[in-house]
């Protein structure tokens, strides 16, 4: 039985998703660089727009795995377009439809990409699902910006707390009370909602894909979760 959220024609949740990149050095050459990086790449089409590319299921990306892999894709559903590149002198952006196409994206475009010319640095994360008549039939990506960019998307915690955490852990004498105090305001950090569309730090570089998959299949679970309280 289908489930009863929207799903790609990979198979995936549709939870849109939009990752950061930032030059490293001059604007001009690094542009030129990135280019000439997604030139090299068969999977990579330029857009209809000035410095857009669009990321197809094809080439050196056929390998990489979805609920459906390439090879059970009907000639009619080829090329599936992954995600959108935008290049501009703000940097780079990379919007997705789905949380593995992030996920799949991060790591494979770090095997392509120089390091020295540009790292993800953030992402923005919808943080719930989609019934199919919530979303404009065919898919296409200029739904998306106003609901991945704008004041409504919430900054993550994660320093604040950290930083109340360690603020706790120097109040009063007694061990005891104090490791309290810090359980008391973890478990309420925990029952806060989830914004609708939430900013995070993007520590592959440091961390490797691991600390993503925590986060985006943490959201992902949550949403699935909370989809019968949506509908």
């Amino acid at each position: 039985m289908a489930p009863p959220w929207l799903t790609l024609v990979t198979g995936e949740p549709y939870q849109p998703a939009r990752a950061y990149y930032l030059f490293l050095g001059e604007l001009k050459s690094e542009v030129s660089a990135l280019t000439t990086c997604f030139q090299q790449l068969d999977c990579m089409v330029p857009g209809n727009r000035k410095g857009q590319w669009l990321w197809q299921f094809e080439a050196e990306a056929e390998r990489l795995r979805f609920e459906r892999i390439h090879r059970q894709l009907t000639p009619e559903e080829r090329p599936v377009t992954l995600g959108q590149f935008q290049v501009s002198e703000n940097g780079v952006t990379l919007t997705v439809f789905s949380f593995d196409r992030l996920l799949q994206a991060i790591p494979f475009f770090d095997r392509h990409i120089p390091r020295d010319i540009a790292k993800a640095t953030k992402m923005h994360l919808v943080n719930h699902f989609f019934s199919p008549s919530e979303v404009e039939q065919p898919l296409g990506y200029k739904p998306v910006e106003k609901l991945l960019e704008g004041e409504h998307i919430k900054a993550s915690r994660a320093d604040e707390v950290l930083a109340k955490v360690e603020e706790l852990a120097t109040l009063g004498s007694d061990a005891t009370e104090r490791m309290l105090e810090i359980t008391n305001f973890l478990e309420a950090v925990a029952q806060e909602p989830r914004p609708d569309v939430e900013e995070l730090p993007i520590n592959f570089y440091e961390d490797g894909i691991i600390s993503m998959e925590m986060i985006l299949n943490t959201r992902r679970k949550e949403a699935m979760d909370s989809w019968g309280d949506r509908n």
